[in-house]
């Protein structure tokens, strides 16, 4: 056998023979079984409730939209959700309700005041007279969350009204842009019910306050309409699944190599390095020696490294640059599996949903790379700040266009998303003091931004020239080292920039 012919993941999407075997009865049973098989293997919590609706997606196609409410509201139920019941508990104690919030379906009446607010404003976005002066509904919602949240900050409010606010806030901002999506569609010849669209609301595959794929209106397009794109769709959901193990074990062998541990089955299968030699724990217990390294030595975590740069003790500047290197790459390679078996379980559910990273090491632009890591994230960006600025702004001088069209969106988009994600720090110190508080994550995001930018208007001017084999050798150097850089400024929990600037300076060799 050729070395070029074994492959890590089968092309079994190609085979006639596997498609037509994943349209039959035993086809489906074997994909599903095959697919929890690998989400145990994954230790994606509650696999087994995730494998019984994907059956159940297998079994009744034509009922997707109603399975996926379904999987959607009883996963929110039984989840572990960024509601911060614990949070809501304390300002509802400080304000004297007397109301104790636990889990998700005793805070369910403040779920259901948010989704009828959602469903009000939706209902009359979809109004044609109000539409006629409405024209931009998604700016009127972010200006009305963001004046509710300066109103809870500020105002004179009795305490439990006050609480009640911030609660609802909490609980709304986690549809926030699902929301955004659903008036978006508002315009579309023929939107999606609002059922559908509220069982893509936090969706069993990923609950996430960015929504996987983009709106329901992209989840009716990619829908597969015949039984042989079904058959190929979850065939391919297998296969990214099978990916992501190749890539998790990689992870698990990177852990082991650099930091002496890793672990595996939900912590149950542990490996840990001591002077060289790689040993095998199973829940404890020593299990046997497995392979010796080398080398001995461990190499500190990042935020050590960075902890002693901002103590004004930092380690050899060599070695923190071999810190700061390995933990980009181990990130990427961690939130590449991790979004790779989100994609996977949402194209079992038989919607053709591109990988939301795809190949980020083969990035030549610092633009490109931003698309290839995080694509929905980027999706959402361009949705709803870099179009409608490029389309009503600046159209005769393109240059001044496509700037405000990429700073609205990579630098004011990226900033807002982030502040009204983490609004308990807005509830904690208001929302001016917040601002003040994200002042690292404006300055990562105005650099982004502005050099987002520069790589977009370089590039125009490169395609007209002939680029050499060097420069496209190493373009990809050149843009991982910037973005490995400017993550030096994405923490922003921290009192002063002057942390992660002296975590900088600690990588100059003078």
């Amino acid at each position: 056998m050729k070395l070029s012919s074994v492959r890590l993941v089968p092309q079994l999407d190609l085979s006639p023979r596997w498609v037509a075997f994943a349209q039959t009865l035993p086809g489906k049973l074997c994909l599903v079984s095959s697919f929890t098989g690998l989400l145990f293997l994954h230790d994606v919590f509650l696999w087994w409730l995730i494998s019984l609706y994907l059956l159940i997606f297998s079994l009744w196609p034509r009922h997707r939209w109603k399975i996926l409410f379904a999987a959607t509201w009883s996963f929110l139920m039984v989840l572990p959700t960024t509601f911060e019941w614990e949070r809501i508990n304390t300002l509802f104690s400080e304000a004297g309700i007397q109301w104790q919030i636990d889990t998700t379906v005793e805070g369910l009446p403040l779920i259901l005041s948010a989704i009828f607010s959602i469903a009000l404003l939706v209902r009359l976005a979809r109004k044609s007279v109000l539409t006629r002066h409405l024209k931009r509904p998604v700016l009127v919602l972010i200006c009305l969350y963001l004046g509710l949240m300066m109103i809870a900050s500020y105002a004179p409010l009795l305490p439990a009204v006050r609480a009640f606010l911030w609660a609802f806030l909490v609980i709304f901002g986690q549809f926030f842009w699902f929301t955004c999506y659903s008036l978006k569609e508002c315009r579309t010849p023929n939107p999606a019910s609002i059922t559908q669209q509220f069982g893509q609301y936090i969706p069993f595959w990923a609950p996430s306050v960015i929504p996987f794929p983009k709106g329901s209106g992209n989840l009716m397009r990619i829908e597969a309409k015949t039984s042989e794109d079904f058959a190929i769709c979850q065939i391919k959901g297998l296969k990214l699944l099978l990916w992501a193990l190749w890539l998790k074990l990689f992870a698990v062998a990177i852990n082991i190599t650099l930091y002496g541990h890793g672990e595996f089955l939900l912590g149950r299968l542990q490996f840990k390095r001591e002077l060289g030699m790689v040993q095998m724990f199973f829940d404890g217990n020593y299990l046997r020696n497995l392979f010796t390294l080398p080398f001995s030595g461990l190499l500190p975590r990042y935020e050590i490294a960075f902890n002693l740069a901002a103590n004004g003790s930092p380690l050899p500047w060599h070695f923190n640059w071999f810190i700061l290197v390995a933990d980009f790459l181990y990130f990427l390679l961690y939130f590449a599996f991790t979004t790779h078996i989100i994609i996977a379980i949402i194209r079992m559910c038989g919607f053709k949903a591109l990988r939301n990273t795809y190949r980020p090491l083969a990035s030549r632009t610092i633009a490109e790379f931003w698309n290839r890591f995080f694509y929905y994230f980027k999706e959402l960006l361009v949705e709803f700040f870099f179009y409608p600025v490029f389309f009503r702004y600046f159209k005769k001088r393109p240059l001044l266009r496509m700037y405000t069209a990429t700073m609205a969106a990579a630098f004011f988009g990226n900033f807002l998303l982030h502040f009204m994600r983490d609004i308990w720090y807005v509830v904690e110190l208001g929302f001016f003091q917040a601002m003040i508080a994200f002042h690292t994550y404006f300055v990562y995001s105005f650099v982004l931004g502005n050099v987002i930018f520069l790589s977009q208007w370089r590039q125009e001017k490169v395609n007209r020239q002939t680029i050499g084999t060097v420069s496209r050798f190493f373009a990809p150097v050149r843009v991982l080292g910037f973005y490995c850089l400017l993550t030096i400024f994405v923490d922003f929990r921290r009192e002063s920039i002057s942390d992660n600037m002296n975590f900088l300076l600690s990588l100059l060799p003078f």
